[in-house]
């Protein structure tokens, strides 16, 4: 699991996420790689830049598809703009569901597909304002399916409401209590945490800043 709470202005984007690896369950034959995976501290990052874009990237779910499309995403140097990446997502999106696939069973032995939601946040030049848009594919499903995030996503959705978070105090107060409600799940593959960073965008500045440490 992953924190990615995301608020869209008509100017601005503010996306908050965490940096603690997501757990993938790894067949007995890798045991003692997944013991010494345990013990070590360890950090990822869950939201990919576009910079020559001013676009942003955060994820849900399956990393190795993340990174696959985010690859596939750098290589293309006629996607110049949000618009322009979002009309190539689909098939950037199964492209990279089926690499994740292969490789995963490659090379640790199982196909697992976690579910992934992978996101765009940046300027539209077609809209004149911030946008987001959301891709999704839930294990069950046969393709990703996209939506527009109209004001806010807040993930994992811990069911409370809060006031769409505009400040970083705020964006900590809901990521401390999207840890502690993970952590509430009986399993640990629902885990998130590590630290907590704030990404702002606007048409042209992109600035990222740490807020927390999630684990103290």
């Amino acid at each position: 699991m992953s924190i990615a709470n995301i608020v869209i202005g008509q100017d601005k984007a503010l996306i908050a996420f965490d940096t603690k690896p997501a757990f993938m369950p790894i067949p007995a034959a890798n045991l003692e790689i997944a013991m010494q995976l345990a013990v070590q501290e360890k950090h990822t990052s869950k939201c990919g830049f576009l910079v020559h874009a001013n676009v942003a990237m955060p994820t849900l779910g399956d990393n190795l598809l993340a990174n696959y499309a985010f690859s596939m995403l750098q290589l293309r140097p006629d996607l110049v703009d949000l618009d322009k990446m979002a009309e190539a997502m689909p098939e950037i999106l199964a492209e990279a569901h089926r690499q994740a696939v292969f490789i995963r069973k490659q090379q640790w032995g199982t196909d697992k597909f976690p579910g992934s939601a992978v996101f765009l946040v940046g300027w539209s030049n077609a809209l004149g304002r911030m946008e987001c848009v959301r891709w999704t594919r839930w294990p069950d499903d046969s393709a990703f399916k996209a939506e527009q995030v109209r004001h806010e996503s807040i993930n994992p959705d811990t069911g409370r409401k809060y006031d769409v978070p505009i400040t970083d105090a705020e964006m900590e107060k809901i990521a401390r209590e999207q840890v502690a409600y993970a952590r509430g799940l009986p399993n640990a593959e629902y885990d998130c945490g590590g630290r907590l960073l704030i990404a702002e965008l606007t048409r042209d500045t992109l600035n990222v800043r740490t807020v927390a440490n999630l684990e103290e």
